[in-house]
């Protein structure tokens, strides 16, 4: 595999140059999606029921519990993307409409919080004894403070953001992975410019904090466009995952020649961050094509000013639904599908207003707020 140049901006704004191969971000060896419903055909058919449950009004539980479940969840809500912020409340009105008594506590991290301080809040999380415990998994501390967690077996585990089973966590296993799967999202936009840019372009990527969705994010596109389009990688930075670092990225980026075509940002605030520098060096350079990826309101609006080109959009309440349905399964016994990816589109600055519309009405139903 090849060696790239990649470069992380730590938080004192310096930046280290670092000769590391792109999997070498994540250790785990995971299932791509494909190929572990290929494997699991039985997982496929539970996923595609969720699915059909998803997309209709909820069904009131028979018998609820006698006692309210205690539901903790530790997630990077503090963030520009909307994603994370509106989790709790679809989750929490889709469990009312099944009319299962439920507590929930939500501590939201930052993206770039220190292993010790994410470690702090999910050992508080477990320490109330909860009956589901619904985080992400980025990073190798977070991989073994939920080895323990799978192993005491008394907290099931729901890992959110996440749609590719880890294989060495077979047994004992998450009650489910669920979110919209990254690979699969950014092969929409990768045959996307594929489409509209001629081969060997030139290119420069945005990643995320080095982890699990910079690999599935940064890594696929990087092997899209250099194996079908033979384009040319220009440059590859890691981030602090915020708006301020990309920015900081994209001056970087500028500085060099040659310039690229199009710049990949891996998530909704490294966008914002690029848009920034792009706009304040917009005399010196020409068009750089930027997309989005996740589609909030945030992203919608750069969409409509011609910021972004393109983004893909998730059925943003597809997760928090699933979440509940999936609590309300393994309530009433019965199976849980292993995996459960909700439903993206690929929306670009040609897509017709009153169609975004509707997607945004779709994505949005259960939180009602516009991100």
């Amino acid at each position: 595999m090849r060696t790239l140049l990649f470069c992380f901006i730590s938080t004192l704004g310096w930046l280290w140059q670092l000769n590391v191969q792109a999997a070498e971000t994540w250790n785990y060896p995971y299932w791509h999606l494909s190929d572990y419903f290929a494997a699991h055909p039985e997982q496929k058919v539970l996923s595609d029921a969720l699915a059909q449950t998803v997309s209709v009004p909820a069904v009131a539980l028979t018998s609820p519990p006698s006692h309210p479940v205690k539901i903790m969840i530790v997630q990077p809500g503090n963030q520009v993307s909307g994603y994370w912020k509106t989790n709790a409340d679809v989750i929490s009105r889709r469990l009312n409409e099944l009319q299962i008594p439920f507590t929930l506590h939500v501590f939201n991290l930052r993206p770039d919080e220190p292993p010790r301080q994410q470690e702090a809040k999910l050992a508080l999380a477990l320490n109330q004894h909860p009956d589901y415990l619904i985080t992400t998994l980025d990073s190798m501390p977070d991989k073994k403070m939920l080895d323990r967690v799978l192993i005491d077996g008394k907290t099931k585990l729901i890992l959110q953001n996440i749609t590719t089973p880890l294989k060495e966590w077979d047994a004992p296993k998450p009650l489910m992975y669920v979110g919209f799967d990254h690979e699969l999202g950014t092969q929409l936009l990768a045959d996307h410019y594929l489409t509209i840019l001629p081969k060997h372009s030139r290119f420069s990527v945005v990643y995320w904090l080095p982890g699990y969705v910079s690999q599935t994010r940064g890594d696929t596109f990087i092997n899209q466009m250099e194996q079908k389009g033979e384009w040319q990688l220009l440059s590859a930075f890691y981030t602090e995952g915020t708006r301020s670092s990309a920015y900081q990225t994209t001056e970087r980026i500028l500085a060099q020649s040659p310039q690229p075509s199009m710049i990949f940002a891996a998530a909704t605030d490294l966008a914002v961050g690029i848009s920034d520098a792009l706009a304040h060096h917009s005399t010196q350079h020409g068009t750089v094509l930027l997309n989005g990826w996740g589609g909030g309101d945030k992203e919608l609006e750069m969409l409509k000013q011609g910021l972004i080109e393109a983004t893909v959009m998730r059925m943003n309440d597809d997760s928090g639904i699933a979440i509940a349905e999936a609590i309300h399964l393994d309530l009433q016994h019965q199976p849980v599908p292993q995996v459960f990816s909700g439903k993206m589109v690929l929306v670009t600055s040609h897509t017709p207003a009153t169609e975004l519309q509707s997607l945004r009405q779709h994505a949005f139903r259960y939180s009602g707020i516009q991100q």
